[in-house]
């Protein structure tokens, strides 16, 4: 977009780029001109988006169940390894989650308060922008989750409320219209195919976009948790709150979870990242369900120790041991039944956890499994040894509730400040764009039959996506062309006439080009020193070079100049990461 100078239509790869609004994509060209560096900067909306939708929940449930229970559920949402995740991309859903979240938050303000004229303003400016970043669904879904909230009330609402909350609505279009008139003036195609194609038509026809089962978010919205989600079996065995409106806080909670996922449920077209505005909910009735068991254990505590307390403490020992004998027992025994048992899977599965990863890396990524297993290990450690220690002590609730947080910051330090570097040297192209600048600068660019996102961004010239055999040979009919491909589609290439040669060792992606790898630039060469295993230039914090098994090309043919397949010369060691 910025190459061509385009503002209301997204372009991608030349072509126009149809899914999504292009509001987004000007944000991003606003904040890359921070001095933050490229890719810390294109993050910075999503990072921002999160912990300013953590500020909004952390006041919203303050009020409703408390401000324990608010902090430990706010905690819980951002320790949660989908809002990790989604956080820290250069996406939208972040961005959206917020302003859903804010939306809802405004229309449940508004149905306890239906005079409350800012909160309609909120709503409305909120859900405006919200369709600026992924369309309309900023705009229905809020009314969804506050039509659901309203019927789990069992009342109809104010009438001011609906009045002002349709005023909200109008206006909120009024904010998508502002952008939807100009860019269909600039191309109605972009307009029709976005609203019609790539938003309703994911609804009825799963073509379009990722085909999963009615079913999909429950287990998707509990691995999105994980290791949070495994205390959800104790939260729900536990008997009601005994807090002032917590009762119907946590009920309320529920619904408004529900109601994203049962929205997105119907859709034929799903992705895990759709349903990050329900996480939110879940983690405040998680956390409040956590603080009503911990009670009910401090109640039982002070209970057993009223013999040995005199005075007021007496007295609340007393009042304790009233609502410790009013729970039934049987129901407090199943609750530390499940905590510890969850407790049990948790010191399993963080035990398992490098064994488990190298078997999945050591087949598509043997460059990064046994690192990415010894890097687990410590994530191992800290959850057999903190489950191990909760097991044993009376109270299990600290120790699962502690154990899972330990964990799960574990997890978050290890795989961002450690996995992530070695994952980048496979999913990321980074390495193979600054290879094709530095041994073919100027010569095209082709990604064959995959999404080349991030060779488009780390590349200084432009990128292009073919996925038709006959348009990548009609390109090579012209000059020398360089392509992006897996090695099965390079097969589709050779058997359709277009000779290639590897540049690149065998990997997830590899480079091709219609000629033989150029050798080293000059300047290199006049260094004098000798050529090492490294790769290339790489930024600061990659991953540990490989070993030598991976550096080796692909069917090597006797000695002198390394070749790929078929005989056909391949990378030398400098460009050994692929």
């Amino acid at each position: 977009m910025a190459r061509e100078h385009r503002v209301l239509v997204p372009l991608l790869y030349g072509e126009p780029y149809r899914d999504k609004p292009s509001p987004y994509y000007l944000l991003l060209r606003a904040v890359r001109r921070l001095p933050l560096g490229s890719e810390a900067a294109l993050r910075l909306p999503s990072v921002l988006a999160t912990l300013a939708t953590a500020f909004l929940l952390f006041g919203f449930a303050r009020r409703r169940i408390g401000a324990r229970a608010a902090a430990v559920g706010t905690a819980v949402f951002l320790a949660s390894p989908l809002v990790v995740v989604l956080g820290r991309f250069a996406d939208q859903d972040a961005l959206l989650a917020f302003f859903v979240t804010a939306a809802v938050v405004g229309l449940l303000a508004g149905l306890d308060d239906p005079t409350r004229s800012l909160a309609a303003a909120a709503v409305a400016v909120a859900m405006g922008l919200g369709s600026w970043v992924k369309g309309p669904v900023a705009i229905v879904l809020p009314a969804v989750v506050a039509a659901v909230v309203a019927a789990s009330r069992r009342r109809v609402p104010d009438a001011a409320f609906l009045r002002r909350a349709a005023i909200a609505g109008f206006a909120a279009c009024a904010i998508f219209a502002a952008w939807v008139v100009p860019a269909w003036l600039a191309d109605p195609d972009y307009v029709s195919a976005f609203l019609l194609r790539h938003n309703v038509g994911r609804f009825a026809d799963a073509s379009t976009g990722h085909p999963k089962p009615f079913w999909f978010y429950v287990p998707a919205l509990l691995g999105a948790m994980l290791p949070w989600s495994l205390l959800v079996p104790a939260a729900v065995a536990a008997p009601a709150s005994t807090r002032a409106g917590a009762r119907a806080a946590e009920r309320e909670l529920l619904a408004w979870a529900a109601a994203i996922v049962g929205f997105y449920s119907l859709s034929r077209a799903k992705s895990a990242g759709y349903v990050l505005p329900a996480v939110g909910p879940i983690a405040l009735w998680l956390g409040s369900r956590l603080v009503a068991i911990a009670d009910l254990a401090t109640d039982r505590s002070l209970a057993g120790e009223d013999a040995r307390t005199g005075g007021v403490d007496a007295a609340a020992a007393a009042a304790a041991g009233e609502r410790a004998t009013a729970v039934e027992p049987v129901a407090l025994a199943r609750v530390d039944g499940l905590l510890r048992a969850a407790l049990g899977v948790l010191a399993a599965a963080t035990a398992l956890s490098p064994l488990v990863a190298w078997i999945a890396l050591h087949r598509e990524s043997p460059a990064i499994a046994a690192p990415a297993a010894l890097l687990l290990v410590p994530v191992a450690i800290v959850g057999a040894l903190s489950a191990r220690a909760a097991r044993r002590g009376p109270r299990p609730l600290r120790g699962a509730a502690l154990a899972s947080g330990l964990v799960a910051t574990c997890l978050v330090l290890v795989a961002y400040a450690a996995l992530a570097p070695l994952a980048s040297e496979v999913a990321s192209d980074r390495h193979l764009a600054r290879f094709a600048e530095e041994r073919a600068p100027g010569l095209p660019l082709v990604g064959f039959r995959l999404h080349p996102a991030s060779l488009a961004f780390y590349s200084p010239g432009p990128v292009r996506k073919e996925t038709d055999v006959e348009e990548v040979k009609r390109l090579a009919a012209s000059g020398p062309i360089v392509v992006l491909a897996r090695e099965k589609d390079e097969r589709a290439l050779e058997e359709a006439g277009l000779r290639l040669h590897r540049w690149t060792p065998r990997a997830r992606h590899c480079l091709f080009g219609t000629t033989p790898a150029p050798p080293r630039p000059a300047a290199d060469d006049a260094r004098g020193a000798e050529p090492k295993p490294s790769g290339p230039p790489a930024d600061r914090g990659a991953a540990p070079r490989e070993s030598p098994a991976q550096t080796r090309p692909d069917r090597t043919a006797g000695t002198g100049e390394a070749t790929g397949r078929r005989g056909r010369p391949a990378s030398d060691r400098a460009a050994s990461r692929c």
